[in-house]
C-alpha cells in the first residue's frame, strides 16, 4: 500500500525543513531553566547529551542557548560524576558568574545513581557556591516521559527550592504557564495585566528565546523573573497552573493537597478585588 503511493523518482524537498530531534526530559528542563533571570542550565551527563539538547532548542527557536555540562568520561560513567559536578560548579561561578545554576540529570547520571542533592550540598559546604548564589536540581531521566515531563519536573524543583511563606500576602498571583512558547508567555502576562493583576510567571522564557536582534550578544538576557521575586511566592494569592499536564502529585510532607507546596494558598477566604489598595 505504501509503495503504491510512493513516487518512483526522488523529488527534492526545498521548502521543507525536517527536524529529527527526539524529545526527552532534559530538553524541557533546560528550556524551563532559561526562564529564570541570570540562570545557567547545567546538564549532569556527557558532553554529547548537553550538545544535543542545546542544538534542539537552538534549531527550534533560532536563538543561542547556553548551558554547561559535567563532561562525563568513562571513569565518571563507572565511578560517578560527583567530582565532575563539584568542579563544574566552581568553574561556572568563577567564569560566567550566574545567579543560579539549575542542574538537571540525564539518563547516564540517573542510571549510575548519582545523588545530585548530596553533591550540591557538598559543593556548598566546600565553598564552591559564593554567598548569594544558588544551585538546585531536578531529576530528569531521558527514558521517562518527554520534554513536557522535564519542564514540569524543573518547575516543581523551582517552587520547592525558592518558595517561602512570610504569612503576608503580596497581592500577586503565581502563574505556571506550562510548556508553551515564549510568545504565549508574553500573552499570558498581557492578559493578566489587562485583568488588573500583577502576575509572577515562572518559568518565563519570553524575551529570552524570542528577543530582538540588537547586534550585541548577552549570555544572560535581561528577561525572566529574578529569584528575589520568587523568594516569597508562597504568600501570593493563588497558584494558577495553565496546562493540563500539571497533574496532581502524590501527597508528601511538602504538599498540602497533593498538588501545590505547603503554604501556597488558593484563595481560601476569597480572591482579592480587582480594584483597591489590596491589589497594587
Amino acid at each position: 500500500m505504501l509503495l503504491r503511493h510512493t513516487h518512483k523518482e526522488i523529488l527534492p524537498r526545498k521548502a521543507l525543513t525536517v527536524n529529527p530531534a527526539k524529545t526527552c526530559q532534559p530538553v524541557g528542563a533546560m528550556y524551563a531553566s532559561l526562564g529564570i533571570h541570570n540562570c545557567l542550565p547545567h546538564s549532569h551527563g556527557s558532553q554529547g547529551c548537553c550538545a544535543y539538547h542545546r542544538s534542539a532548542l537552538t534549531r527550534h527557536y533560532r536563538e543561542p542557548v547556553m548551558a554547561a555540562t559535567s563532561s562525563f568520561t568513562e571513569g565518571s560513567s563507572v565511578f560517578g560524576g560527583q567530582a565532575n559536578l563539584i568542579q563544574a560548579i566552581d568553574n561556572i561561578f568563577t567564569t560566567y558568574d550566574p545567579d543560579i545554576i539549575a542542574v538537571h540529570t540525564t539518563c547516564l547520571s540517573e542510571t549510575i545513581g548519582d545523588d545530585v542533592y548530596q553533591i550540591t550540598n557538598k559543593a556548598v559546604k566546600e565553598g564552591k557556591v559564593p554567598p548569594g548564589k544558588h544551585v538546585f536540581h531536578a531529576n530528569t531521566p531521558s527514558y521517562v516521559g518527554s520534554h513536557v515531563t522535564g519542564f514540569a519536573n524543573m518547575t516543581k524543583a523551582m517552587a520547592l527550592y525558592f518558595s517561602k511563606s512570610t504569612g503576608v500576602h503580596n497581592g500577586r498571583f503565581n502563574i505556571i504557564p506550562g510548556y508553551v512558547e515564549p510568545s504565549d508567555m508574553t500573552e499570558i502576562k498581557r492578559i493578566a495585566m489587562e485583568m488588573g493583576i500583577r502576575p509572577i510567571v515562572f518559568p518565563d522564557t519570553s524575551d529570552v528565546l524570542n528577543g530582538p536582534m540588537t547586534g550585541k550578544y548577552k549570555m544572560f538576557p535581561r528577561a525572566g523573573p529574578p529569584w528575589r521575586i520568587w523568594s516569597a511566592p508562597g504568600t501570593a494569592w493563588a497558584p494558577l497552573p495553565w496546562a493540563p499536564w500539571h497533574q496532581p502529585m502524590r501527597p508528601g510532607p511538602w504538599t498540602a493537597n497533593g498538588m501545590f507546596p505547603a503554604g501556597w494558598r488558593i484563595c481560601p477566604s476569597g480572591c482579592p478585588p480587582r480594584t483597591g489598595s489590596s491589589m497594587p
